[in-house]
């Protein structure tokens, strides 16, 4: 909605005319008239939140490059780290690293390359031969 809009509402608002009444003055919806009510009562502000930016334009070729080099010097990094990194969504470093077509080589299972499950294989191992 515009803000020429919720300004209209929030005049109308403080002439004491019911909610439905300025819906049709205006030309909105009723559940608009009681988002700027709400948010005249909690003193916020009536613009309009920005959105978030999309993630085509997130993903640019500094990124991209900054992704490459990433990768390129250790490839056993998560998507998760990386996003962590970055700063950005795992959904994000998904998409880009498919841009750029490389792989991250993380195991999935770290857990089982530690070094005390080797050594408890090893034990338990030892014990089913004897």
């Amino acid at each position: 909605m515009e803000f020429e809009k919720r300004i209209e509402i929030c005049a109308l608002l403080h002439a004491d005319l019911p909610p439905k009444r300025i819906a049709e003055l205006v030309g909105c919806s009723h559940l608009t008239v009681f988002v700027v009510r709400r948010a005249v009562k909690a003193g916020e502000n009536l613009e309009r939140q920005q959105n978030s930016p999309l993630r085509d334009k997130l993903i640019d070729d500094f990124f991209l490059a900054v992704l490459v080099l990433d990768i390129a010097e250790d490839p056993t990094h998560s998507m998760s780290n990386l996003a962590r990194n970055a700063g950005v969504s795992e959904c994000t470093i998904h998409h880009a690293v498919a841009t750029i077509r490389l792989k991250s080589y993380v195991q999935r299972v770290r857990h089982m390359l530690t070094l005390t499950t080797m050594e408890n294989w090893v034990i338990w191992s030892k014990k089913l031969l004897n």
